[in-house]
């Protein structure tokens, strides 16, 4: 078996998911970590497959049929390291330019590894504008780290609310 990634986004549509896996399981292939969403009436997913070795061809045949998407097929080094230690946590403030991008460093900054990333947008009258909303799955080497990676959050302004589950 050979573990390949796979990333494909396109117009949302009933039945894509069943199509892909359907696919994999076709080529006696092993459909391991995904992540797909639906964003703004899109379809975007990364796969991780485990396919009996030389059927990455086939696949990408099939993958070609998908008028109006596109996919990337890469194989998956098997040198993976893990972080010792993960957590969630969530980051609430009000919207403004280059949040994502402070947030980002301040994780970065404090030694951490943002894993899984998921933001929303949404209107707050109350809050005069849009309240920004953040979740995040941050792996550290070190526990320690979660403490400056608090701090690091924290200190970016006032309003930015930072909760570990």
């Amino acid at each position: 078996m050979e573990s390949i990634l796979i990333t494909l986004t396109g117009p949302d549509r009933p039945g894509i998911v069943e199509l892909l896996s359907g696919w994999v399981a076709e080529l006696e292939g092993s459909w391991k970590d995904a992540n797909l969403h639906y964003v703004a009436g899109q379809f975007a997913g990364i796969i991780e497959v485990n396919l009996p070795v030389g059927r990455q061809t086939e696949l990408a045949n099939a993958l070609q049929g998908l008028r109006d998407y596109q996919y990337l097929i890469q194989p998956i080094e098997q040198s993976r390291t893990e972080v010792q230690h993960k957590t969630r946590l969530t980051v609430t403030g009000n919207d403004r330019s280059g949040i994502v991008k402070e947030i980002s460093q301040a994780v970065n900054q404090a030694g951490g590894n943002i894993l899984k990333l998921k933001t929303r947008c949404r209107p707050a009258p109350n809050w005069g504008g849009d309240l920004f909303r953040a979740q995040l799955l941050v792996g550290v080497e070190h526990t320690q780290q979660l403490d400056n990676i608090r701090a690091n959050l924290e200190s970016i302004s006032n309003d930015l609310m930072v909760d570990f589950d």
